[in-house]
């Protein structure tokens, strides 16, 4: 019962983070960054056309990266039954909003302890410059920050097949979405080198 009484409030915590989100959102229709302008032209290629703008001759370089889509792609299927503003609104508010429960869950998995994972999931709610970067902004950030600490959790259970499972398809989305993915998975396997060491020094001293 006292699970469940946190989990409650985890989840009460993710709706005021998101209520909270989505009333400076709706406070002007424009966006705070020139990539959400970007990421609209995307969008809109997509419903049109079926797929992303893969070369831009008004972009500044002349090109865009067609292998980071999935977020656009992602954007889109909920513009099939939406207004694009309310997609661009809403939609990464969601997903930059369910980092409270990611990191819930990463706490707890590190501490055993309701009450401190539920106070570092509120810490995570509003830290400054997360918040700033993501609130009026349709930057694949909403989507990269949490899904990056999801493949964390997973990778902290990798033990188990279904941990496995979501942690190589968080990596695979991540790897379509962001460059980032590339830092993730360097950290893994540095991470994994410096284990295989530590174990291999340890069969070595008992020998």
């Amino acid at each position: 019962m006292m699970k469940h009484k946190f989990l409650y409030m985890l989840l009460a915590l993710f709706l005021i983070s998101l209520s909270v989100r989505l009333y400076f959102a709706f406070q002007t229709p424009n966006f705070s960054s020139d990539n959400s302008y970007m990421v609209i032209k995307q969008v809109e290629n997509i419903l049109d056309a079926g797929k992303p703008i893969i070369h831009d001759p008004l972009s500044f370089s002349g090109r865009d990266n067609p292998y980071s889509s999935f977020y656009y792609y992602l954007l889109s299927f909920f513009g099939l039954f939406m207004p694009l503003l309310y997609v661009f609104k809403i939609i990464p508010n969601i997903l930059a909003s369910l980092l409270v429960i990611v990191v819930y869950f990463i706490a707890y998995q590190l501490t055993e302890d309701e009450t401190s994972s539920l106070f570092t999931s509120f810490i995570c709610a509003f830290i400054p410059i997360y918040f700033s970067e993501t609130i009026n902004s349709i930057s694949s950030l909403c989507l990269v920050i949490p899904l990056f600490f999801f493949a964390i959790l997973c990778f902290m259970k990798i033990n188990k097949k279904k941990y496995l499972l979501l942690f190589l398809i968080s990596i695979f989305i991540l790897t379509f979405t962001s460059s980032l993915s590339l830092v993730l998975i360097l950290s893994f396997l540095i991470y994994l080198l410096l284990t295989k060491i530590e174990d291999f020094g340890k069969d070595s001293a008992q020998t």
